[in-house]
């Protein structure tokens, strides 16, 4: 929903100045002690960069959420107590991502094949979670990817053995897992 508010802690009057950036091109809110569900989508379809680590923010990431996200090169939701959901369904519509960081959250869903289609991918960080199931052997899909952080998560099943044909790999961190 266009024009829907950033979240339901933001004084009032404040969601109205969201509504009326529609140039925003960064979004930074880390390091605050704003709480709530995120948005139905994005205040602008310019953003690139959204970061809203270390903050309350609670729920799923919605669905549609990524909807207006073209531009988006970086997003951070990092430290917050997102639960259960799907894990940010509709990240692989967004063709120009390169940063994807949800780590230290209670997310606790398989790892949809959603995120394989965001080819652009250059950091994946999902550390501190209850991730769980299978790396996808789609993972090759991801051809730009430099840094994989899924630590501390339940990932079970073989390890990923394309994973090997992903030449620009410089960090992989999986342990503590199952696999």
């Amino acid at each position: 929903m266009v024009g829907s508010p950033v979240c339901s802690c933001l004084p009032k009057g404040s969601k109205e100045f969201f509504l009326h950036l529609n140039r925003l091109e960064i979004l930074d809110l880390s390091y605050n002690r704003l709480s709530g569900e995120l948005p139905l989508s994005l205040p602008s379809s310019n953003i690139r960069t959204v970061d809203l680590s270390s903050n309350h923010f609670f729920g799923a990431i919605p669905s549609s959420f990524f909807q207006q996200a073209s531009n988006l090169t970086s997003f951070n939701v990092s430290n917050n107590t997102f639960t259960g959901g799907n894990l940010a369904p509709g990240l692989g519509k967004c063709s120009k991502l390169q940063v994807f960081h949800a780590g230290h959250n209670n997310l606790s869903r398989l790892l949809l094949e959603d995120i394989y289609n965001a080819t652009k991918l250059e950091e994946i960080a999902l550390p501190l979670n209850s991730l769980h199931g299978a790396i996808s052997d789609k993972i090759v899909n991801l051809t730009n990817l430099a840094i994989l952080d899924l630590s501390f998560n339940h990932f079970g099943r073989e390890f990923p053995l394309n994973l090997g044909k992903l030449s620009k790999l410089k960090l992989v961190t999986l342990d503590f897992n199952n696999l």
